[in-house]
Order: C-alpha cells, then sequence, then structure tokens
C-alpha cells in the first residue's frame, strides 16, 4: 500500500502538540527530526515520507509554533489518522497511539492506490459537510474559487470553464474535444521552466516552484487544453524504472457554492490584511500577528468579524492608535502592542471585556483613562519603558490585576493611594525609575511575594512596611547605607538582592527572616558579618564578593545547607577551620583575598567534613598562597580549579590517589613562580575530562613534556615563560583547538609538531625571537593557513595578524607599551588592535609631527569591521591630519571615513557573504607628549581610562541602547530586554562602524573627549568590553598597579576578566605615561 502527500497536507500530532503542514516539494535526502522551535519565526523542517526507495520524496512543514499563529487545531485535508502516525515513525514520535484499521468496506479515512481520501470531521467553529466540499475548497457567488485556507486559485465562468489566478485557461468538460485525451501522450519537450520535458527513458517527476502553485489543492484539478503547456497538476504515481508513468488529471467537479467567507490575500504582502481574510469553514484563526512590520496603522476593517480571535500582538510597529474595527475583537485574551508610538492609551482598549493580558511596554503612554475599570479580567499590565511620571490612580480600578510592571518611567515618589490597588497583585516592577525612598502605604498589597525596585535612588524604607507575603525582593544599585529594619518583618522572604549599595553593615534582625534562601550582597562595602547572619538555616547561596570582609566566625559551620560561598575580592586572611563542616557546598571562591594557606579543615578527609564529597568549584586566584595541601586531591568532585597568581613554588603532592580529580574540565595555574610544570604525568593523564590548562607568566623552561600526558587539552596556554623550543611530545596533542606560547624565546618550530593537530583554530607566536626566514620555510605553515588556523605573530601581515604593530623589539628592549589578547570562550576572535607608537603625518605647513596612536576595535558579527577599521584607520587619521584638521576633529572625521568605506567595501562585496550584517565599536587614541595632551574618540563600548595617581578617570562613552532610547525611539527602532538591552533586539550597542541594516538607529557618531597629561598621570588602559563587563575602572587600574611591568599587569588584567567568567573576547592594551 503507498501513501502519497500533497502539496498543502496537514497533521496534527496529538501527543506533542505539533501541527505540520507541507508546503512545497523539496529535494529528498534533506530530513530532519520537526522539534518545536519558539525562538524563530518561520522554520521550515523537511521530512521524508516511508516509501519505496525509487518513490522517496520530501515534503517541508512549517514548525508547529508558526502553524498555531497562522491558526488550525484539526487534522486538514490528504492525512488520514493512519498517515500521520506513518509519518510520525519517520520523526520519532514513537509514543503516539497507533490509530486501528478501518475493518469496514468504506473507504473514509483509509488509503488507496490512488491516494489518501480522508474525510474531515465537522469541528468547534460550525464547519459542517453542507458548506463545503470534502477538501474544504469553494466558490462564492461570483464564481470566485478558493482552497480551504482562504488563497484565491482563479474563477469559474458560466459555462463552467476555470481560468487559474496565472491566467491559465482550462476547457469545460463540454468545450474540449481533447477532455478524455491520455494527457502524457501530449507532453513535449521545451526548454521552459515550469514545463514538464518527457522523453522516453525518463519518467515524469521534475516540478519548480511555478508548478507547486498547481499543487495547491489537495483534489485532482482539471484538464487544460492541449494546445496549451501542459504541467503537471498532481503528485502522480512513480512506478520502478522500467515501469510506464502515470499522470492523473482529472478535471474536479465544480465545488458546492455557498455565500463567500473569505478575500484574497492582499497583492502586495501576500499575507491577509485581517484575521477575518483566512477564516474557512475549517480553519479560523486564533491569532492575528502583525510583529515588526513597521507598519504605521492597520486598515480600518482590519479586525471586522474578528470575533474568534483570542491574541493580537503588534508589536514593534509604528502604531499610534487601533483601527475602529478592534471593536469586534469581543473575546480578545492577549493584546501585545509593546514597541510602538502610542502616547495615549488606545480607547477602545477597554471595551475588550475578555482580557487577560495587556503589554503597552516601550511606548509614549503618561496616563490611563478611567475606563480601564472596565477590564474586569485583566490579570496582567506592563507598562514599561514609557513617560509616566506618576503611578496612574486608575490602576486601583482594576479588580483582578495580578502583575503589574512599571518600571523603566520616570517615577519619584510611590503616592499614597498606592494602598488602594488591587490586593490581588502578587508582581510589582518600579525598577529603573527615580525613587528615593519607600512608604508604609506600600503594606497594603498585602498579597505582595515579587517586589522589584532595582535601580533607583532609594535611600530608605518605612520602619512600619510589613509585606508579608514576599519572597522575592531586588534592591540592587540603589543608595541604601544599611539593611532596612523593616525587612525583618517579611518572614517570608526566600531572595534578597541589596547589591550594589553602600551597605557597611547589616541589621541585627537578619535572624528574623528565617525562610531566607538566597543573599546577594557584592559591591558594597560591609567589613563584618554579624552573627545573626549565621542564624539563616535555609541559605543556600551568600554572594559577598567585593566587599571589606576581613573574617569569618565558626559559626558559619551552622550554615548546613549553604551550597554557594562567594567571599572573592575582599580582605580575608584566614578561614576558620569549621568551614569545613559545609557538607552541602557546590561553589567556594576566594580570589582577590589575603589567603596565605588553605585551612587543613577544609581539605582533611574525616567524619565532619563532607565537603569533600560535594565541592566542585574553588577559586583562589590572586592570593599569597605559598602552598596547597596535600589534602587538595581529595576533592575527588572538583571540576574547576582556579590557582592563579599567589606564590606557589610547587604543589608537591607526594601520592597520587587513583582517579582523583578525574571530573577536572579547567585548571588554571598562570602566575605563580614555578620552574618546571607541577603537575606529574600520571597525575595529568588521570585527568580524563581536563580541557583547559593556563601556565602562562610563570617561570618554565622546556621541561613541559608532562602537559602531553592530558591528550583531552583544547586550550594551552604557556605564554611568558623561557620555553626555547616545542617538545615532540607535543605531537600527542590532537584535540587542540587554541595554543598561545607568545613571549617566550622561541626561534623556531619543530617541522612537523603542529602538523597532526587537526582541530588547531589560533595559534599566538608574537614576542618570540623567531624570525621570518625561519618561519615561512616551516613546510606546515602553508598547510595551517589553509585549515583557516589563525596565527599571531607580530612579524606577520595585518591580515594574519589582526594587528597594526611594529616589527619584533629585542627582548631585554624596555617597551612603554603591553598588549595582550585572547579569544576566550568564543569560536574566533573579532577584536583587533591598532599599535602605533610612532605615528607620523605632515602638517600642511610641511612640519613632520609625531604622536602615538592606539585603537581597539570590538567586531560583532564577523571580524571583518575590526580587521577594515585597524587596517584603514591610521591611512584615514593621517589624511585628516595632513588636511590641517587637529585632535579631536581628526579622529571623529577618520572614524567617518572608515564607515564609508567599510559601506562601499560592502557594496562592491569585498566581505565574506556571512558578514555583510557585521559592524564593530571602536576607540582611537592620540597621546601627544608634546602638547601633554590625550584625545579620545570612540563609537560603541570599547573603553579607555586613565590612572591619575592611582586613581581611574574614564576618558571614553559607553554606547548602550538603554542610555539612547528615547532617540531610537523617536527615529521609529526600539530597545528590547531587560538585562541585556539591544537595538530592535539585535545589537548590544547603539553606535558602531558598520551593521548599516540597523541605520539610523545603530549610528557611527563619535564620542569626543580631550585631557591634559599632568604629573601624576601613570597609565593609559584600552579594552573591549570583555575586560570592562567583568571589571570596574577602579578594579583595572588597581590589577594594573601590581604588576612587575606593563606586560604582566596587562595580562594580569586579562586573566582576570576571564577568570571572573567573561562570555567574550577579551583584548588590552597598557601604556604607560611616565
Amino acid at each position: 500500500m503507498r501513501t502519497q502527500l500533497s502539496t498543502g497536507d496537514s497533521v496534527l500530532l496529538p501527543s506533542k502538540g505539533i501541527i505540520l503542514l507541507t508546503m512545497e516539494r523539496h529535494a529528498p535526502h534533506e530530513a530532519r527530526k520537526v522539534r518545536r522551535d519558539r525562538s524563530s519565526v518561520v522554520t521550515r523542517r523537511w521530512v521524508s515520507h516511508n516509501k519505496p526507495k525509487r518513490e522517496r520524496t520530501a515534503q517541508p512543514f512549517i514548525s508547529c509554533d508558526v502553524l498555531y499563529e497562522y491558526g488550525t487545531d484539526t487534522i486538514l485535508e490528504g492525512m488520514s489518522e493512519k498517515t500521520a502516525y506513518d509519518l510520525l515513525q519517520d520523526l520519532g514520535e514513537k509514543e503516539l497511539t497507533r490509530p486501528k484499521e478501518d475493518e469496514s468496506n468504506d473507504t473514509e479515512g483509509t488509503e488507496s492506490e490512488e491516494g489518501v481520501n480522508v474525510s474531515i470531521e465537522p469541528n468547534e467553529h460550525g464547519y459542517g459537510e453542507e458548506e463545503s466540499n470534502e477538501d474544504g475548497s469553494y466558490i462564492d457567488e461570483q464564481g470566485n474559487y478558493y482552497d480551504s485556507i482562504g488563497n484565491y486559485l482563479g474563477y469559474y465562468d458560466a459555462d463552467g470553464s476555470f481560468y487559474e489566478d496565472d491566467g491559465t485557461f482550462y476547457a469545460s468538460q463540454e468545450n474540449t474535444e481533447e477532455g478524455e485525451a491520455d494527457v502524457s501522450g501530449a507532453l513535449e519537450d521545451t526548454d521552459m521552466d515550469g514545463v514538464i520535458q518527457k522523453t522516453e527513458d525518463e519518467p515524469i517527476v521534475e516540478t519548480d516552484e511555478s508548478t507547486e502553485q498547481a499543487l495547491e489543492s489537495p483534489v485532482a484539478q482539471p484538464t487544460r487544453k492541449l494546445t496549451r503547456e501542459v504541467r503537471l497538476l498532481s503528485p502522480g504515481i512513480v512506478e520502478d524504472e522500467e515501469e510506464e508513468t502515470e499522470v492523473k488529471t482529472e478535471r474536479p467537479p465544480v465545488p458546492t457554492r455557498h455565500p463567500p467567507t473569505t478575500v484574497p490575500f492582499s497583492p502586495k504582502t501576500g499575507v491577509p490584511n485581517s484575521p477575518n481574510q483566512m477564516l474557512s469553514p475549517i480553519m479560523r484563526m486564533p491569532i492575528f500577528d502583525r510583529t515588526g512590520r513597521d507598519m504605521k496603522e492597520l486598515e480600518d476593517e482590519a479586525f471586522v468579524g474578528a470575533s474568534h480571535v483570542t491574541k493580537v500582538t503588534l508589536s514593534r510597529n509604528l502604531f499610534s492608535s487601533l483601527p475602529s474595527s478592534a471593536i469586534d475583537l469581543v473575546n480578545l485574551q492577549h493584546l501585545d502592542i509593546s514597541h510602538n508610538r502610542l502616547t495615549e492609551f488606545p480607547d477602545v482598549i477597554p471595551t475588550f471585556s475578555q482580557l487577560v493580558d495587556l503589554l503597552l511596554f516601550g511606548n509614549r503612554i503618561s496616563t490611563l483613562p478611567q475606563s480601564v475599570s472596565k477590564l474586569t479580567k485583566l490579570k496582567l499590565l506592563n507598562l514599561s519603558s514609557n513617560r509616566m511620571t506618576h503611578l496612574p490612580e486608575e490602576i486601583s480600578q482594576i479588580p483582578q490585576l495580578v502583575h503589574l510592571n512599571v518600571s523603566r518611567n520616570k517615577l519619584t515618589s510611590l503616592p499614597s493611594y498606592i494602598s488602594f490597588f488591587p490586593k490581588t497583585i502578587t508582581t510589582l516592577n518600579l525598577s529603573n525609575n527615580s525613587l528615593s525612598d519607600i512608604p508604609r502605604s506600600l503594606s497594603h498589597l498585602n498579597s505582595l511575594k515579587t517586589l522589584r525596585l532595582a535601580e533607583n535612588q532609594i535611600q530608605s524604607f518605612a520602619d512600619q512596611l510589613n509585606l508579608p507575603s514576599l519572597t522575592d525582593l531586588d534592591l540592587h544599585d540603589n543608595q541604601l547605607t544599611e539593611v532596612p529594619q523593616c525587612l525583618s518583618n517579611m518572614v517570608n522572604l526566600v531572595k534578597l538582592s541589596v547589591s550594589k549599595n553602600r551597605l557597611k553593615t547589616l541589621g541585627r534582625d537578619m535572624n528574623k527572616m528565617s525562610q531566607l534562601q538566597e543573599l546577594y550582597l557584592k559591591e558594597n562595602e560591609i567589613e563584618e558579618i554579624p552573627t545573626e547572619l549565621y542564624e539563616l538555616g535555609e541559605l543556600t547561596t551568600i554572594d559577598l564578593t567585593n566587599n571589606r570582609v576581613t573574617s569569618l566566625s565558626p559559626d558559619i559551620s551552622r550554615l548546613t545547607k549553604l551550597e554557594s560561598l562567594l567571599l572573592g575580592d575582599n580582605k580575608l586572611s584566614d578561614l576558620p577551620e569549621e568551614i569545613g563542616q559545609l557538607s552541602a557546598l557546590r561553589q567556594l571562591t576566594l580570589f582577590r583575598n589575603k589567603l596565605k594557606g588553605v585551612p587543613q579543615s577544609l581539605l582533611q578527609l574525616n567524619e565532619l567534613n563532607l565537603l569533600l564529597l560535594t565541592l566542585r568549584q574553588l577559586t583562589l586566584f590572586r592570593n599569597k598562597l605559598k602552598g596547597v595541601p596535600q589534602s587538595l586531591l581529595q576533592l575527588s568532585e572538583l571540576n574547576l580549579l582556579l590557582l592563579s597568581y599567589n606564590e606557589i613554588e610547587q604543589l608537591g603532592f607526594d601520592e597520587i590517589p587513583e582517579d582523583c580529580w578525574s571530573y577536572m574540565e579547567e585548571l588554571h595555574l598562570s602566575g605563580n613562580p614555578f620552574s618546571q610544570v607541577p603537575l606529574s604525568s600520571q597525575l595529568l593523564s588521570g585527568m580524563r575530562q581536563l580541557t583547559t590548562l593556563f601556565l602562562g607568566n610563570c617561570q618554565l623552561g622546556n621541561e613541559i613534556d608532562s602537559i602531553s600526558s592530558t591528550a583531552t587539552l583544547t586550550h594551552l596556554d604557556i605564554s611568558g615563560n623561557k620555553i626555547t623550543q616545542i617538545p615532540e611530545s607535543f605531537r600527542g596533542l590532537m584535540e587542540l583547538q587554541r595554543l598561545d606560547i607568545s613571549h617566550n624565546s622561541i626561534e623556531d618550530i619543530g617541522e612537523d609538531i603542529l602538523e597532526g593537530m587537526i582541530y588547531l583554530q589560533e595559534i599566538i607566536l608574537s614576542n618570540n625571537p623567531i624570525t621570518l626566514k625561519n618561519l615561512i620555510e616551516l613546510p606546515f605553515l602553508s598547510t595551517l593557513m589553509d585549515r583557516g588556523v589563525v596565527c599571531y605573530l607580530d612579524i606577520l601581515p595585518l591580515e594574519k595578524n589582526y594587528a597594526e604593530v611594529p616589527p619584533t623589539i629585542e627582548k631585554n628592549e624596555e617597551r612603554r607599551y603591553a598588549y595582550t589578547e585572547m579569544t576566550g570562550k568564543r569560536p574566533t576572535q573579532e577584536d583587533a588592535l591598532l599599535i602605533e607608537e610612532n605615528f607620523t603625518y605632515t602638517t600642511p605647513e610641511g612640519e613632520t609631527k609625531k604622536v602615538q596612536l592606539w585603537g581597539v576595535f570590538d567586531g560583532h558579527a564577523g571580524s571583518s569591521a575590526s580587521k577594515f577599521g585597524v587596517k584603514k584607520y591610521p591611512k584615514a587619521l593621517r589624511k585628516q591630519l595632513e588636511e590641517g584638521k587637529e585632535g579631536l576633529e581628526a579622529l571623529d572625521g577618520a572614524f567617518q571615513e572608515v564607515n564609508r568605506g567599510f559601506r562601499e567595501a560592502m557594496d562592491a562585496n569585498e566581505l565574506p557573504p556571512m558578514e555583510r550584517h557585521c559592524g564593530s565599536t571602536g576607540l582611537a587614541l592620540i597621546v601627544d607628549r608634546e602638547k601633554r595632551k590625550l584625545y579620545c574618540a570612540n563609537v560603541g563600548d570599547t573603553r579607555a581610562v586613565l590612572s591619575r595617581g592611582g586613581k581611574a578617570i574614564r576618558l571614553s562613552y559607553d554606547h548602550k541602547p538603554g542610555d539612547e532610547e528615547d532617540r531610537i525611539n523617536e527615529l521609529g527602532g526600539h530597545v528590547v530586554g531587560e538585562v541585556t538591552r539591544r537595538v530592535n533586539g539585535v545589537i548590544a550597542v547603539s553606535r558602531a562602524i558598520g551593521d548599516f541594516y540597523m541605520a539610523p538607529f545603530v549610528t557611527c557618531e563619535c564620542h569626543l573627549a580631550e585631557f591634559d597629561i599632568t604629573e601624576e598621570d601613570d597609565h593609559l588602559i584600552l579594552g573591549c568590553d570583555g575586560v570592562w563587563d567583568e571589571i570596574g575602572d577602579q578594579k583595572a587600574v588597581d590589577i594594573i598597579s601590581s604588576g612587575s611591568n606593563l606586560y604582566d599587569s596587562s595580562v594580569r588584567l586579562r586573566d582576570a576578566a576571564y577568570l571572573l567568567s567573561s562570555e567574550d573576547n577579551i583584548s588590552v592594551i597598557t601604556v604607560s605615561l611616565q
């Protein structure tokens, strides 16, 4: 028995809630399993039906979410339940109950040799057999013919002849002598697209897009007049090669006439202008979606007769109002008009009596009308990112409101009438406003569970404030100097964030929050932890990163449920022995403290210390550790160990337990004075999951063979050592993807050491005494280049190096600058550095001038823009200066010229096809030592910081979408996202080189700044956002000041960003001003 699938077939997968719709034929062997994909707008999947080899064809489908939006909840024409089951076997839907075979002689719902004969059951929309053909197609009173989903196919004239939409004529049975002819005998060879070419040896199977229009109806099509070109009008049955090809093209009966219920799709857009245009006897759309179409208005009739619609999404358009026909949306439950240009609350909305969710964020609304009281079923109201200066009193008239979001407005205070707001509210978001205090009147919202007050200017809470149901309170980034006393009244609080405030102490009544599980206090000024905190027995997370804590109490052992203890960047000099009794601890971070050792109790196996069985991440970098105990090896579950930048000379592991550190994935030991690899071959070979090993900036010589014992390594950093040659044993590192051997003493590389590293993507050789002659004679170099391996070397051309730097400097020569970079956790390096210590130009008067030029360009969606900027910027700047422009004017002019040049390169198709939508932030800085001036220009979030007497001064400006939301909105764009805000939901910067498809929302307009160089000025720090997203300006200055030299300082800053979990490329330039 064969199963045929025709274009337009649909199938419901009940077990998964997935609906599939065949759209057009496609080449075989492109089968993929259909999965839900809510992130895509339209996702096509290709599935192959289970047919004999000669007959296997592929059918494309639209993903379930899109089909749901386009509206169907039933199995459509051309697909029986058994056919659906067979198809599901190909898709892996094994759990679906197989439909029973029809044991009767009735052919309804069964398959035949000619195809699938399916009956359509009446559905909830009232479709009945008396209103339509079996397949759902119909004609209106004027003779217009539509398929089951409202597509206009053509019309019938009075004598029954049919005219297809493209003008093709079908004669009636009475008016054609060839009506009964065998169509296969009339086919002729032709070169025209869409016409079937028949030869004696080949079956007729080929079709293209034009042919597919004829396949949209699953019923057989009428026979065409044979004096015209003949196209394949139905899938047909293709037998084995030696068999005849049969193509059936019988004319269908004229559909039953009934009054029209649809109109054709818009000829301009190809989509219906209203949901009513999609109505058909078997399918009615519950969803109307016009997201992101830059539409200014909907037609007045857009919602006529749309009483069936329950969800309308109009987000990211330019609407300033809703059409009057929206009054027909009597059953609407979800309305999204976010990111539009509404200045007033649409009058029609209060008529939506069934409305549950109303999303109006990203508009320009300042007030609400009294009529919102009619929204008696409304539960969610989002007014974020509007222009409200006060909370609308009308909110108190919405009786069933549960979730209210008024974040990112211009609120300065909370009114007293907030006490009359619905007591049903459980979530209230007031973040990103200008609130300074929280009144007692908020207590009347006694059902409130989640309260967001982050990024305000809050200094105090009313002492009598009591929210007994509150479980989640976010107060980060405010002006609090102490934990509000009233929080002790919130006995059901589970999560509390008071990070980025000015807290010096914690309240003594914190122990009353007995249900507290997560406490976030990072980036404050806390020096002491009160003993009351240790009474919170339900705590699972404490984050005290970046405070001034000097000690922990032995009472910390009472926190038996603690899983994460984050104490990095404090002033701890020791830890209590009792910390080893934290039996649930999984994560312990202690970086940037003053620890000189690790407590034996932390690592000593005994009855009380169950920590060894749970700890997975231990972070101890940037302390003063002289060594680590043997018992460290007993942390059997450890997968991340950070010991970088301590004073460890050797690890001193005498005995290696079996299977110790077998789960270790990342091991960071950089910045310690190791003279040899501190890990034995036995220990390394036991780390069967180790992928990342950092041993950079140590004192290693050539005795590094033991590293090759770890065959699973993908990232290896041995830069900044005293290595003169790469050992032969490195041939065994076949999984290696990135190798950094820069800043060593390597003069030559073995011929085939790297050749076997077939996965190698990046090798950094910079700052080695290797000569160009030695390099180009290496036979493997061309092989590496052919494989796309990126080689970083100062003496390589710009295209290979991504940075414009001078020739290699002699090893002992003192530098006044340093740079370092790493790909980090990104798959590719998209940063580029511009380094010209001696940048010369000639003034219009003929005088030769010399300045220093430094720059960082951070690409996104590819590296083309950043590489183009580094390559072209010096030439553009020299041109500006030689034309008589100075300082900031020259820097700005050079940015504009580079941007224009990049556009020209894109228009000339000089960029890789995959990078036509790429862009780059950029920063260029001139140091004019003669004039004692600094000139800085930047676009995007690449940053420059000046260290003046150890204090950080920012020279640049971060162009973030949230800071330019008004400008972007005025131009018709949108800023989307709560955590990372993006222009139109795509780009996380508002100014850049390139990104032309986002114009005018993303521009190349520079921020310009000029500074005097003073005697106190120490260093300049230039870096990409991979640095600054993790490290503040002052911390960066502190790290640079702590290094022994500029290179050491730069590496420390780079590694600190990486160890603090930067997910981006990381690039740093440091320049001495002394």
